[in-house]
């Protein structure tokens, strides 16, 4: 079931099923407001509104070159992050963790020229920017859907070599500027002789472009918090998140899909927040059951 739930005073309220036509999944979030959700049996795509009960259609899940039938069984772990902007969706897709985008009511998904592993995208106004998962930032032109994007320039050197236990994020600043987020994970049983197997988030590290690569920030900033997981990387300002009294915070929810299917057996959900200041990791609130699919944040910022 698909719910919102409240931190301040852990309400839940259950989004109808009816809504989502009752065999749709969610599979991640953008931060106007809008669930990528899908369909296994019918392979339809869908931006979902949960604030208006607003659909809109995207292309097949068939139209993927590399998608051959679609089923409930392979439907968790296809889409790792949705970004919609004037009306075009980007995704990063598939076990090569590849980027495609599309228009709303368009007839195929436009695969981009890149043979890179991508771990996250945001979009700027202008530009979309794209982190691959050894750490080099590219900036793509999505201008003209007709066409496949262009990939306009890298920032900087790559940021860190590749790492089994860290994700990679971007995200705004408050000034504008573009920033490369870290989170390090920490796989283990819970005790010793425990059979349940856990992942747990460590730490964040923040970083910004500079002329000659990448420097490492103290924070997000005191009046600042980010909120990442499979949803856009969002960054707001404390007095606009009701209940939310401290910056400098990290909220993050699980991402990790490939435990996505059978979390029961592999622990709880990878959700908390980090406070940069004490250098702390907080799990205490918990916003999902274990067995269920991972939560996202959604923002009704603005229409799509």
């Amino acid at each position: 079931m698909c719910r919102f739930v409240n931190l301040i005073d852990d309400q839940r309220f259950p989004i109808p099923s009816h809504l989502l036509d009752g065999t749709s999944v969610v599979c991640g979030a953008s931060s106007n407001g809008y669930l990528l959700t899908l369909t296994p049996s019918a392979a339809d795509i869908h931006l979902f509104n949960p604030f208006t009960h607003h659909s809109l259609p995207l292309p097949s899940l068939l139209t993927f070159p590399s998608v051959i039938a679609s089923s409930f069984d392979n439907h968790p772990s296809f889409f790792k992050k949705a970004v919609s902007f004037n009306s075009m969706t980007v995704v990063i897709y598939g076990d090569k963790n590849s980027l495609a985008f599309a228009e709303l009511d368009g007839s195929e998904w436009i695969l981009f020229e890149s043979n890179k592993s991508y771990e996250d995208v945001i979009y700027d106004g202008l530009l979309l920017w794209a982190v691959t998962t050894d750490g080099e930032v590219q900036a793509w032109d999505v201008v003209l859907p007709s066409e496949p994007p262009r990939m306009l320039m890298r920032v900087g050197t790559a940021l860190k070599p590749w790492r089994w236990n860290a994700k990679r994020y971007l995200v705004e600043s408050q000034e504008g500027e573009l920033l490369q987020v870290l989170r390090t994970v920490r796989y283990g049983f819970l005790d010793p002789g425990c059979t349940i197997y856990t992942k747990r988030t460590q730490g964040f590290e923040v970083f910004k472009p500079v002329q000659d690569g990448w420097v490492k920030l103290s924070g997000v900033g005191d009046d600042r918090v980010l909120f990442l997981g499979n949803n856009e990387s969002v960054s707001l300002r404390v007095e606009d998140v009701p209940g939310c009294q401290k910056g400098n915070r990290i909220y993050f929810t699980d991402d990790d899909k490939s435990f996505f299917t059978n979390k029961t057996a592999f622990g709880f959900h990878d959700t908390g927040v980090y406070d940069f200041d004490e250098d702390t990791v907080d799990h205490e609130f918990c916003i999902e059951d274990a067995a269920c699919p991972s939560s996202v944040w959604v923002f009704d910022v603005k229409d799509v």
